[in-house]
């Protein structure tokens, strides 16, 4: 009887293990993303893992849709009377956040004025395309109805004092600045993003005074390097 009962122990601790080795080898390894720069003189280097339903993983992705409705006024880049624009991007924090305070956090995405929204992936289509491998342009990003949208990449970065900046071109301008898309690549089919991205750039970050457009509070300049998760894998 106890040779029996070892017996179906071993043969329960090989099936268990048989298990173990199966799911491993049906889950990819963990994506580490990274910027790696310099922000206003200072050397920075974040590396972080992706991890699903992870809090502490500090890493965002995903769709965004800002709906306006100018009530009868016609816009410069709609023509109609209902539009707004739609982005695709990703952040990468260096820590946690704190009291709804995040500090050191880097949040690049593109920008497309769009003449209204089909509630699907279709609105952003164009948006996703934009991201392939290539020089970019830099985004006039929306912050009233009256306001244009001028395509493009909005980098938006919150300094240890948790103050703003971004590289929108409503502050100023961004000539001799570059955003380079390097790569655009399909993520394993586990994850919870459609694709993995590659960028490197070098611009002004502008700190918005709030009243006056191209009239910035003050500017520093970023230049690196980052990989980050792009494109939210829906359920099928």
């Amino acid at each position: 009887m106890k040779r029996l009962a070892l017996f179906l122990l071993i043969a329960f601790s090989f099936f268990a293990c048989k298990k173990q080795d199966a799911s491993a080898k049906n889950s990819s390894p963990d994506d580490v993303f990274y910027f790696k720069g310099v922000i206003n003189g200072v050397s920075y280097s974040w590396s972080r893992p992706y991890r699903a339903g992870d809090d502490q993983s500090l890493i965002n992705f995903g769709s965004t849709r800002v709906s306006m409705s100018s009530g009868g006024t016609f816009v410069t880049d709609c023509g109609n009377v209902y539009c707004g624009a739609v982005s695709e991007g990703a952040d990468i924090y260096s820590k946690p956040v704190v009291n709804n305070s995040p500090s050191n956090v880097i949040y690049i995405e593109f920008v497309q004025a769009t003449h209204g929204f089909n509630g699907t992936d279709n609105d952003f289509a164009d948006v996703r395309a934009s991201l392939e491998p290539g020089m970019k342009s830099f985004a006039f990003n929306r912050r009233s109805i009256d306001a244009p949208v001028r395509d493009g990449i909005f980098i938006s970065y919150a300094d240890a004092e948790s103050h703003g900046w971004d590289s929108s071109i409503e502050w100023g301008s961004q000539d001799g600045s570059s955003f380079e898309s390097l790569e655009l690549i399909d993520a394993s089919p586990d994850k919870p993003y459609l694709k993995t991205w590659k960028a490197r750039f070098s611009c002004k970050l502008f700190q918005p005074n709030g009243c006056v457009p191209g009239v910035p509070t003050a500017i520093i300049e970023i230049s690196g390097e980052l990989y980050l998760p792009v494109f939210e894998r829906h359920p099928q």
